[in-house]
């Protein structure tokens, strides 16, 4: 529990150091793109540099990508709840994530509890959630694979404890090697050439909010599995 706690103090100080990167960065960078696009328009159309200039824009516009959600990861969040089935929320995600899954041959797998209890969330959130966590795992799959997603039930170990409903996303990918395990929730740290190392990060954050936990189970060449646990609503 201290190192959750460690983990979400960090995270809202890095937050709010992003935050104001963030802003110093947003205007040179739009007088950058603002030239280069000039640039590009001056340009003779049969110019060798056109290449040249849309390597450059690319990387602006992936810099204000980052940018972009730097700020929104710094901006303190206010979680709306009301009781829901969390299975309620897998098709959505599931329209949700599709542009992600189409890209490559994924087979998706569900195997959802009857009668699952009721949790007390913000539906929104906990969407970007499970979109952030499927994102991962098709990223995950070079090209042919199978996500798999199951909720259940976990009854609490002790009498002081609490039940949790759990949402597992389990993809046969590259996984993820054992030395990055205690870093992905870190800000900014990814392994993608074009990730900004903040989807589990806000995962994270969201989770907490929500009294909730996120485990991960990984092996290389095997696959990944996310646990999402969120405590089953108690009506006092």
């Amino acid at each position: 529990m201290t190192d959750k706690l460690v983990q979400a103090d960090k995270l809202v100080l890095l937050g709010q150091l992003s935050a104001g990167i963030a802003h110093d960065i947003r205007n040179p960078l739009a007088a950058i793109n603002l030239n280069l696009q000039i640039l590009k328009r001056n340009l003779p159309k049969d110019s060798p540099e056109h290449s040249f200039v849309d390597i450059a824009l690319q990387g602006v516009e992936r810099i204000h990508r980052i940018v972009e959600v730097s700020l929104n990861f710094s901006k303190p969040t206010v979680i709306e709840v009301s009781k829901l089935n969390i299975n309620s929320l897998i098709p959505v995600v599931l329209d949700l994530s599709a542009s992600a899954i189409k890209r490559k041959n994924i087979t998706i797998e569900l195997d959802l509890a009857d009668k699952l209890a009721e949790i007390s969330a913000d539906a929104k959130q906990l969407q970007q959630v499970f979109i952030n966590l499927l994102t991962n795992s098709a990223d995950s799959i070079k090209d042919t694979g199978t996500i798999t997603i199951k909720t259940y039930l976990e009854d609490a170990m002790k009498s002081d404890e609490k039940d949790f409903v759990v949402v597992a996303i389990s993809d046969n990918g590259c996984g993820i090697a054992e030395e990055d395990l205690s870093k992905i929730f870190n800000p900014f740290f990814t392994r993608k050439a074009d990730g900004t190392g903040l989807g589990l990060p806000i995962t994270h954050r969201i989770l907490h909010q929500h009294g909730g936990i996120i485990d991960v189970e990984s092996t290389i060449n095997i696959g990944t599995t996310f646990y999402v646990k969120l405590p089953v609503y108690v009506e006092y």
